[in-house]
């Protein structure tokens, strides 16, 4: 991950940062209510899906929340948030019209290894139904017809849930491809 990615952070980037350890790249969210973008720029995607191995470091607290997202445009975005504690979300945002992003649905699996574990997480954008893979189990599909986003890029985004920081998290590997 380098040049081809767009890192965004939200909230103060001098509590909020990431660099590389040892061929990984480390976020680290030292600020309640913050988090890091990164969106990988040079193509728009219809159908895609994208894959990454997240860790959550010793040093973070237990309650950490990454994002994996999907058709990402000047129109808005689907993602599927996971939290370390089980739990998981699908979510739309349209910029014109929401103030926020809607949720679609919500879940538990307990595909999802909790605590300061290693999960790997994958999302699958597929015309109107979206995917969500865990540690290689298919754990939830759903579909949505609410806006009319066709295609955009991918990302992921690692984040604190209130204020429990400091949020630790390691990304050992992002993989892009076709479903």
């Amino acid at each position: 991950m380098g040049i081809l990615w767009n890192f965004v952070v939200y909230g103060d980037s001098s509590k909020n940062s990431y660099s590389y350890r040892n061929g990984e790249l480390i976020f680290s969210v030292q600020e309640p209510n913050a988090g890091i973008e990164f969106i990988y720029t040079p193509y728009n995607y219809q159908d895609v899906r994208i894959d990454a191995a997240f860790e959550n470091k010793p040093e973070s607290r237990n309650t950490i929340n990454v994002s994996m997202l999907c058709r990402a445009s000047n129109g808005g975005f689907y993602q599927v948030l996971i939290t370390n504690d089980g739990r998981y979300l699908f979510a739309v945002y349209e910029r014109q019209t929401m103030q926020q992003a809607q949720v679609l649905f919500q879940g538990a699996s307990l595909a999802i290894n909790q605590g300061k574990s290693k999960n790997e997480y994958g999302f699958v954008c597929k015309g109107n139904r979206f995917t969500l893979f865990v540690n290689g189990k298919e754990v939830k599909t759903i579909t949505d017809s609410r806006i009319d986003i066709q295609s955009g890029t991918v990302g992921l985004y690692v984040g604190a849930v209130a204020d429990l920081v400091p949020v630790v998290v390691g990304v050992d590997w992002v993989q892009i491809s076709q479903p």
